[in-house]
């Protein structure tokens, strides 16, 4: 905000703004450090800025830079305030789809009083698919906000990260024996053939995966 004081002089009448500073925190936060691929819970980032103060702060934009590895998406982006002003958020993505690049989007709050606090929650689910090993980013940091001057610009970005690791459940049953007597073979000799009159034992080995992950390369010794 700009304030504009007025000095009467003998000649001529000085006007001088005087800009009202303000101090923007921006913090990232994650409701969990991982997100197992399938699990159907999923995971949340919300994006803080709280003004310090000492101003009030108007039309307010908050970058954010969302990264989701193949087989996560962002469901839905939620924005709320505290204070009298309009918060909302816009992306250039649609919620929903599986994103494999970088998105960007904007919290914007239209009034930002001393001690208010605007937020933007992003929820997030990981398909049984979703690969493992890279995480999913969140960057969020001040875009722009009207004329008034920043007093402390180290506290105005902030980042994090959820992992996406595979866990999956195995159930192995076995069923049997069944015993099963192999007969003799009349073209063989009893002194040549190993398999006269051998007693064998058949099982079934059922695996199942459980979840939540799918699983690959599966050994069961």
């Amino acid at each position: 905000p700009v304030h504009t004081v007025g000095r009467q002089t003998d000649d001529a009448s000085e006007s001088t703004s005087i800009e009202a500073p303000v101090d923007l925190h921006v913090t990232v936060d994650q409701s969990a450090t991982s997100l197992v691929a399938g699990d159907e819970r999923g995971a949340q980032f919300v994006v803080t800025v709280e003004n310090l103060g000492p101003s009030t702060a108007r039309n307010v934009d908050i970058d954010t830079l969302l990264t989701l590895p193949d087989g996560v998406r962002r469901i839905e982006a939620s924005a709320e305030t505290d204070g009298p002003g309009v918060a909302s958020y816009t992306d250039t993505g649609v919620g929903g789809d599986t994103f494999t690049a970088p998105t960007t989007g904007a919290l914007r709050v239209t009034e930002l009083d001393v001690g208010d606090v605007a937020r933007v929650t992003f929820y997030l689910d990981a398909a049984s698919i979703a690969i493992s090993g890279a995480p999913i980013q969140l960057t969020a940091s001040v875009g722009s906000l009207d004329e008034a001057p920043e007093l402390n610009t180290d506290n105005n970005e902030d980042s994090g990260e959820i992992a996406v690791p595979q866990r999956s459940d195995f159930t192995v049953n076995a069923s049997g024996p069944h015993k099963v007597r192999v007969p003799r073979d009349s073209s063989s000799s009893s002194s040549s053939s190993s398999s006269n009159g051998r007693t064998t034992f058949e099982q079934t080995v059922t695996v199942t995966n459980d979840g939540p992950s799918i699983a690959t390369d599966v050994v069961i010794a």
